[in-house]
C-alpha cells in the first residue's frame, strides 16, 4: 500500500518505511514502530488479553503497578474526555502510530482493536484524521 508522497526520495514510497529516521538507518529503527498484517496485529493483541506463559497472567494489575504518569510498558493508559476532562483509566490500553493506525485493549470487556489507516497519503499534512482518532477511540472505550 502507498504511503506518503516524497519527492526527495522518489514520490510515492511504498514497500519502504516512511519513517525517514528509520530510513536513513537502512529501514529498522525501534523508534519506528511495528509494521505487520492485520491479523498479526490482531493476535498480539489477543496476546495481552489472554496472555500464555511468556506473560503475566492479571497484565491489567501488572500494567497499572508499572506505570509512569499516562504510561506503561509500550502503551498509553487511555485518558478518558480528552484534554478537556481528562480521567486516566488503569484497565484501557491504546497506541497510536504516525501513519493513524490504532491498538487499544479493553481490559473491562476483554475486547481489543485494530485500525491500520494510511493518514499521510499523499502527505502527512493530513492532520483531520488525528481529532477522528481520538473520537473512534473514545468511541470503544465508551461502551463499557
Amino acid at each position: 500500500m502507498p504511503t506518503e508522497d516524497v519527492p526527495v526520495r522518489g514520490g510515492i514510497l511504498q514497500g519502504q518505511v516512511d519513517d525517514f529516521k528509520a530510513y536513513l538507518l537502512g529501514g529498522a529503527a525501534g523508534h519506528a514502530g511495528m509494521f505487520a498484517t492485520a491479523s498479526d496485529a490482531l493476535s498480539f493483541v489477543h496476546e495481552w488479553l489472554m496472555p500464555d506463559d511468556d506473560l503475566p497472567a492479571n497484565m491489567a494489575g501488572y500494567l497499572a503497578a508499572n506505570q509512569a504518569g499516562i504510561r506503561t510498558f509500550g502503551w498509553h493508559f487511555w485518558t478518558y474526555g480528552g484534554e478537556d476532562n481528562p480521567v486516566v483509566v488503569t484497565d484501557w490500553l491504546y497506541q497510536t502510530g504516525f501513519t493513524g493506525t490504532i491498538m487499544a485493549i479493553n481490559y473491562r470487556t476483554m475486547q481489543g482493536l485494530v485500525v491500520l489507516t494510511n493518514r499521510v497519503h499523499p502527505s502527512r499534512d493530513n492532520t483531520s484524521w488525528l481529532k477522528d482518532r481520538y473520537e473512534f477511540t473514545q468511541a470503544f472505550f465508551d461502551q463499557a
